[in-house]
């Protein structure tokens, strides 16, 4: 018996450039694609009109109801913001053109108010203008006004009747603030 040598397959990157346009084409002829379809079974509802994505897509965002309200698990609804200005540019930035990026961490109280928790800096301004940026922000930051977050509380009477309370919490959210200098003008985004 004689061993024949097998021939090893290589491929350069330009020969795999041109293959691909190749083998798109083979995957979307239509008898090819007959075989790749998905198969519906009889307990999947189809409409005219709706295509299988839709039926296997996440579910319409609703509101919650009463009756989603469980005894258990409090649910928690965000701070949504009345007034959230932007931080004014320091206008001795200007000259040097100073831009710089922060991330901040801010509370928003019961009350509404939003309190700087912690400033980092991921594109700092030059060292002699850093606390006027951050001065900046923090003014912008004191000024902010949100209707606050709350925990809704669910509680279960013996006879089957349930009642809701809303406390309002403090909540923790975050963003990110650009300071650049866009023809002769600060902007903040």
């Amino acid at each position: 018996m004689r061993r024949t040598a097998r021939k090893r397959w290589s491929l350069k990157p330009e020969d795999v450039n041109k293959l691909i346009p190749i083998l798109l084409a083979a995957l979307l002829l239509p008898s090819g694609c007959r075989n790749r379809l998905p198969q519906t079974t009889p307990h999947t509802p189809q409409t005219a009109g709706t295509s299988e994505m839709e039926l296997l897509g996440p579910p319409p965002r609703r509101e919650p109801t009463p009756e989603d309200l469980d005894i258990n698990h409090p649910m928690d609804i965000k701070a949504v913001p009345r007034r959230q200005g932007k931080p004014a540019y320091p206008p001795a930035g200007l000259p040097t053109e100073q831009a710089c990026i922060a991330r901040v961490l801010y509370h928003v109280e019961p009350d509404g108010s939003a309190t700087l928790v912690h400033l980092e800096w991921d594109v700092p301004p030059g060292d002699a203008f850093t606390k006027l940026f951050e001065a900046s922000i923090r003014d912008a930051i004191a000024g902010w006004e949100f209707s606050p977050a709350h925990r809704i509380i669910t509680t279960e009477f013996p006879d089957g009747s349930r009642d809701s309370e809303a406390i309002p919490i403090k909540y923790a959210d975050r963003a990110v603030i650009r300071f650049r200098v866009l023809e002769g003008r600060g902007v903040v985004e």
